[in-house]
């Protein structure tokens, strides 16, 4: 096995987790071929290493959020789609893969048809469990391109090698699907160490919701549980639509404030002097069932006791019940019975921080390539038989 082609839906550049693969398959000494969504090529191009190809497509992956493109090419979402899927065809034929491996659906009926044409092994990494996640009113896909999708991935299953997945609960679910040898490795976008050790506990104790705030998120239930506590300070790190709400409902409260994102890399050390990293899911949000925000492993590395509404994937991480309190319900006053909780028991929470910490390392990027290498020898022995 000396080469791969690994086709992603994002460009090469704003994608972590490709990235990651990228790094542990050149340490394997593989050749890759790296197809591309193609915008901000030359970025791509330049974080590439030298040894490397980069194809870059010339056509959206067929989401509306591009209408713009479109329009302008009178073309529907579903056919740039199989305009996209007739190219994938032809540059994954010109580049005869050892490996082919498909991150998301967009690209998997390419990757099938050249695979089944060549019986070259295939991996299939979803970082969404797509047959729920297409039909979304969130990702805003035409009905017909998710249909399409759906079938797709569907009858995929069969023709996947091996498997990669950001959950139990997704890999679970994709097994009762028909799919085989379902790998679970965690969509952890940290740099590779998180802090030598947690902050103390403070008094008052510091909470922080980060992220990005294009949907409520139970922000509104956490600031109601912070007015008028003295017990809490809330920063709220992040930008986005429901953010002028929340100001509004904050009201000028002296525990409370609002500060910007700050860069990827940067995201840890700013998180540092908190004790308490809030992740609020939306009440018909149950897509977090199947894959983690990013911001659950930001507080890790952080050494951030988590407090979160219950989810599947959250209670699956490595010792969760050690540094994780969650509640059972998105409302105001169990959010504050949470944070009145472990108030009340400073040398409880800073256990629960340092718990956190030890946690982090299972989800470091050097075990994340461990485990992406693992997949690629089990490819290797497949191809060896």
């Amino acid at each position: 096995m000396r080469s791969v082609a690994l086709i992603t839906d994002a460009p090469f550049c704003r994608d972590v987790r490709t990235q990651r693969t990228v790094e542990a398959l050149t340490e394997q000494g593989l050749h890759i071929s790296v197809i591309d969504q193609g915008f901000h090529a030359e970025e791509s191009r330049a974080l590439l290493p030298a040894q490397h190809e980069l194809f870059s497509s010339p056509i959206p992956r067929g989401s509306v959020r591009k209408f713009w493109w479109h329009l302008q090419n009178r073309l529907t979402p579903l056919r740039a789609y199989r305009q996209r899927t007739r190219w994938l065809v032809s540059t994954l034929r010109s580049l005869e893969a050892d490996v082919i491996h498909c991150v998301n659906v967009f690209g998997l009926e390419a990757a099938v048809t050249v695979a089944t044409e060549t019986r070259t092994p295939l991996i299939y990494e979803p970082l969404e469990y797509w047959p729920q996640y297409l039909f979304s009113s969130t990702y805003g896909l035409s009905r017909r391109l998710a249909t399409a999708l759906e079938r797709c991935e569907r009858d995929a299953a069969t023709t996947v090698t091996q498997m990669i997945t950001v959950s139990p609960v997704m890999a679970d679910n994709y097994a009762a699907r028909g799919y085989r040898n379902a790998n679970v490795i965690y969509n952890a976008n940290v740099p590779e160490h998180g802090l030598a050790q947690p902050s103390e506990v403070h008094t008052p104790i510091r909470l922080v919701h980060s992220g990005y705030l294009n949907r409520d998120r139970n922000i509104s239930e956490i600031i109601a549980a912070c007015l008028d506590n003295p017990l809490v300070e809330l920063t709220v790190q992040g930008e986005g639509p429901c953010l002028a709400a929340a100001r509004q409902q904050a009201h000028g409260a002296p525990n409370i404030r609002f500060t910007s994102l700050v860069p990827y890399g940067q995201t840890i050390d700013s998180l540092a002097d908190y004790d308490i990293g809030l992740a609020g899911l939306s009440p018909d949000d149950d897509l977090a069932d199947y894959a983690l925000p990013n911001k659950i492993f930001d507080y890790l590395a952080a050494g951030l006791t988590i407090v979160c509404t219950r989810s599947r994937s959250v209670a699956s991480l490595e010792d969760s019940n050690a540094y994780v309190r969650f509640v059972d319900a998105p409302t105001a006053d169990r959010f504050a019975e949470a944070f009145a909780e472990l108030t009340a028991d400073p040398a409880g929470l800073q256990r629960r921080k340092e718990a956190a910490l030890v946690a982090s390392r299972a989800y470091s990027r050097t075990r994340q390539k461990e485990l992406i290498k693992s997949v690629y020898e089990q490819i290797e022995q497949v191809v060896a038989s």
